[in-house]
C-alpha cells in the first residue's frame, strides 16, 4: 500500500493491463528526500483473493529524477512486451490533490483517500 499525502510529490504512475495479471508502478518523493520507486504485479484469481507482490527501491542523491523516471519507463515497456499489452503512463508532477485529480478518472486506479 502506498500512502500519498499533502507533502508527497508524485512524478508519474504507470499501468500495464492484462487478462490475468497487471503491473502498476509509481515514482514519488517525500519533501526533501530522494525519489522512491515502487511497482507491483497483481495476479487475478476467480477462486481466491488477488495476489499482489510489491517491490520498492529508493534512488540515491546522485541519481536524477529523470534517470529514475526513464528506468520505470523502461521497466513498464518490458512488462508490456511480456504481457502483450500497452503501457498507460500518467504524468502527475504534483502533490496529493493533483494525484487524486489525475487518477480519479482511470478505471484501473484503485486507491483510498484517508482524511
Amino acid at each position: 500500500m502506498i500512502e500519498i499525502g499533502d507533502k508527497t510529490f508524485v512524478t508519474a504512475v504507470w499501468f500495464v493491463p492484462s487478462s490475468c495479471t497487471d503491473w502498476f508502478g509509481i515514482m514519488y518523493s517525500q519533501e526533501g528526500e530522494p525519489a522512491t520507486l515502487q511497482y507491483r504485479f497483481r495476479y487475478s484469481s476467480e477462486k481466491s483473493e488477488d495476489k499482489r507482490n510489491w517491490y520498492s527501491f529508493g534512488s540515491s542523491a546522485v541519481q536524477t529524477d529523470e534517470y529514475c523516471e526513464r528506468s520505470l519507463d523502461a521497466g513498464a515497456k518490458l512488462v508490456a512486451e511480456m504481457l502483450d499489452s500497452e503501457v498507460e503512463k500518467v504524468v502527475v508532477k504534483g502533490y496529493g490533490q493533483t494525484f487524486i485529480e489525475k487518477l480519479s478518472a482511470k478505471p484501473w486506479a484503485d486507491f483510498k483517500i484517508n482524511s
